[in-house]
């Protein structure tokens, strides 16, 4: 297979906040940069990217990866990472069916890792069940309101941040948008936090929370306790 035209659109993205750079200098809009690759094939493949981070949740909607990437979560905290792609570019990786001249080689160091692909496999499996994505969302939706309500009640400063799949809080009065707004955040506070509702039986690190399938109404209920108890001897 042979690229024979590579095509590029730019389009500007508005930041909901100046971006700051060494020596003073600023920009609130950056360029997303789209581009298409076309072969002797007649296949065609898109990508998209941003100069800055900053500019993620910016990104232009509806562009559809021909290859994305899977990171570990994939294998449930197993040492697990995946390609996922339309069939016929997934067929390359495979000799049989791509034959010697479109074979692409695809090695890791953990490849093929009995465990890990299991575990791989069960989850995909899981997710497919139906309900499975809602009552996900819905464990995750239920802690996001148990801290907004029983840390409210307290009146002291917090954010909410992130999806009902992963989020945490960040003791701030301000918006957080970025990674900059967490570093603000009171960690002291956060920790003592956390201790806390280690003490009334939940384990939460120092980082994010992630809602799990494994998680029974009573392991919720139990969840939005502590949650209520710590934010009551918060100080």
């Amino acid at each position: 297979m042979i690229i024979t035209a590579i095509s590029l659109w730019h389009a500007p993205l508005a930041s909901h906040t100046p971006y700051y750079m060494s020596d003073g200098k600023s920009c609130d809009t950056v360029e997303t940069v789209i581009v298409r690759l076309d072969t002797d094939q007649g296949m065609s493949g898109w990508g998209e990217v941003c100069p800055i981070p900053h500019y993620l949740p910016a990104y232009a909607n509806g562009v559809v990866p021909d290859l994305c990437t899977l990171g570990k979560v994939i294998g449930g905290g197993l040492p697990l990472a995946a390609i996922a792609g339309r069939a016929d570019i997934m067929a390359h990786f495979d000799m049989a069916q791509a034959g010697e001249s479109g074979f692409t080689l695809q090695i890791g160091t953990l490849s093929g890792n009995p465990l890990a692909a299991a575990a791989g496999l069960k989850t995909m499996e899981v997710l497919r069940r139906p309900g499975s994505y809602e009552r996900l969302r819905r464990n995750g939706e239920t802690l996001m309101a148990a801290l907004a309500e029983h840390l409210s009640s307290t009146g002291i400063d917090h954010q909410i941040v992130g999806d009902p799949v992963l989020f945490d809080v960040v003791f701030t009065a301000d918006p957080v948008r970025d990674y900059r707004g967490v570093f603000r955040g009171d960690a002291g506070l956060a920790k003592r936090f956390n201790a806390l509702l280690r003490e009334n039986g939940i384990f939460k690190s120092d980082g994010k929370m992630y809602p799990s399938l494994a998680l029974t109404d009573g392991d919720i209920a139990r969840t939005v306790e502590a949650i209520a108890s710590a934010a009551r001897n918060l100080h």
